[in-house]
C-alpha cells in the first residue's frame, strides 16, 4: 500500500490554509518547541497487536525536538503509543516511540496525526533542518534546569575503562 502523492498535495494545501488562519486567530504560543516543515515518509507501528493493520504509511508534514506530524490515510486514536520509523529518501532517519497526542481529518483520504516524541536533535538535522535554526528557535540540553550537580570533565578518569 503506498500514499497517494495528490492525496498528500491536497492534504497539505489544506493544512497550511488552515494554519495561516489560526496563526492569524493566534494570541499566545502554547507550543514547547518550533516546527519546521519537513519531507519524508513516516510509518507508524502500532502497539496493539490485535489490529489487522497494524502499520499506517505516510508522509511527514512537520518536527520538532518534542514530536512530529504526518499525514495519513488511517486515523490514529488519541493516546494510542506506536513506534515511528521516520525515513528521508532510503535512510531509515531514526525509530522512535511515540503518543498521538492529536489526529483530524483534513480530507476525505488523510488525516493529520500529531505524534509526541522525545526526538535528539540529530533526528531534525538527519530530516533537512539546519542547525542555525534549531540553535536559535530552542532551549539547549545544557540550558534546561536539572536538580542536582554535573562532575566535572577532569573528574571522569575513573569512568574510564
Amino acid at each position: 500500500m503506498t500514499f497517494d502523492p495528490e492525496a498528500f498535495r491536497q492534504a497539505v494545501e489544506t493544512l497550511d490554509a488552515q494554519q495561516r488562519d489560526q496563526e492569524a486567530r493566534a494570541t499566545g504560543g502554547e507550543r514547547r518547541f518550533s516546527r519546521f516543515g519537513a519531507r519524508g515518509e513516516a510509518r507508524i507501528l502500532r502497539d496493539d497487536p490485535s489490529d489487522p493493520r497494524p502499520t499506517l504509511l505516510g508522509m511527514i508534514r512537520d518536527i520538532s525536538r518534542g514530536g512530529v506530524g504526518v499525514i495519513t490515510n488511517r486515523p490514529l486514536r488519541p493516546g494510542e503509543t506506536a513506534h515511528l520509523e521516520l525515513r528521508s529518501g532510503r535512510l531509515v532517519a531514526a525509530v522512535v516511540p511515540g503518543v498521538c497526542r492529536h489526529c483530524r481529518e483534513v480530507t476525505a483520504t488523510a488525516h493529520l496525526v500529531g505524534m509526541e516524541f522525545a526526538a535528539e536533535s540529530a533526528l531534525l538535522l538527519a530530516l533537512g533542518v539546519p542547525a542555525e535554526a534549531i540553535a536559535s528557535t530552542d532551549l539547549s540540553e545544557t540550558a534546561i534546569p536539572a536538580p542536582g550537580d554535573f562532575l566535572d570533565m577532569d573528574d571522569w578518569d575513573h569512568c574510564a575503562a
